[in-house]
């Protein structure tokens, strides 16, 4: 199976800054790297597995989710790459809204 690049939108650019950030002011710098660390290696391992997730037509066609920790990565594959659209906390509902214009 052909290795996925892994592209990371500016939106969720955004959300992994935010997240950082939280993590590193409840529970220290060290464990926000970490945190975000192990995510970058589940997202790796999913550039590697071809069309992973469940499906999320509801959301937005082609939209796929997969849960790290207690946050959803949405993503969307194309036959290159693998598009980090947005990362948001699984306790959040998740609105279309919050999904247009996370492609660039």
């Amino acid at each position: 199976m052909k290795r996925l690049s892994l592209e990371i939108t500016a939106s969720a650019r955004r959300d992994l800054d935010c997240l950082h950030d939280y993590v590193a002011r409840a529970a220290g710098v060290d464990v926000a790297r970490r945190f975000v660390r192990s995510l970058g290696h589940h997202l790796s391992r999913l550039a590697n597995s071809g069309a992973p997730g469940t499906n999320q037509d509801t959301l937005r066609p082609g939209l796929r989710l997969v849960m790290h920790g207690p946050y959803k990565l949405f993503f969307e594959q194309t036959n290159e790459a693998l598009r980090l659209l947005r990362v948001i906390h699984g306790a959040r509902n998740v609105s279309p809204d919050e999904l247009e214009g996370a492609a660039g």
